[in-house]
């Protein structure tokens, strides 16, 4: 049952500006328990990543100028000054290292997954460092799910049971997770 919404900061790299998304809020009405004991649990669009404020496209923004184009951390703040600034965003060299072990976790998962996958289907090909995972997500495709890394993050999700399994996301954790 949807009881209302909050609002959250999202930073977009690509749009330039750091926007602010309506995200629905539901209860879980759970069987044979208490009230006390109800849940409540939040809807993200797929293009967010729960608990940090980047946008995926902005994250992989980010490791496309850190392992493609091998800029240094302070070169790569420098380089979004403007829209740092604009927003009164603190985005240091600090908050980059968090986004670049988010996308290391990332990339641990696509292996892992892919490795398993890798067992029945030999055709599949295992990306083994960082660029060739970043590499995959900007090239992957699927019918179902469309292109790049939020249609990837949709197969990894669907793939692993979707809600029904409360499966989990390819990018950071879901709340649902955390007790």
């Amino acid at each position: 049952m949807r009881i209302g919404y909050y609002y959250r900061h999202v930073l977009s790299l690509e749009l330039g500006f750091i926007l602010l998304v309506p995200i629905a809020r539901y209860l879980c009405k759970r069987k044979r328990k208490p009230k006390l004991n109800d849940r409540t649990f939040s809807l993200l669009p797929d293009c967010l990543i729960p608990y940090v404020q980047p946008t995926i496209q902005t994250l992989m923004r980010v490791m496309e100028t850190k392992i493609l184009e091998e800029h240094p951390d302070r070169e790569i703040v420098t380089m979004f000054y403007s829209v740092i600034y604009e927003t009164r965003l603190n985005l240091s060299t600090g908050t980059l290292i968090h986004y670049y072990e988010l996308f290391e976790q990332t990339a641990q998962k696509i292996r892992t997954f892919l490795r398993e996958l890798e067992k029945d289907d030999r055709r599949i090909q295992v990306p083994h460092t960082s660029v060739d995972v970043y590499e995959y997500m900007e090239a992957f495709k699927s019918p179902q799910y469309g292109r790049g890394p939020e249609s990837c993050d949709r197969w990894y999700y669907e793939s692993l049971g979707g809600y029904k399994n409360n499966a989990y996301f390819l990018f950071g954790t879901a709340s649902q997770f955390r007790y």
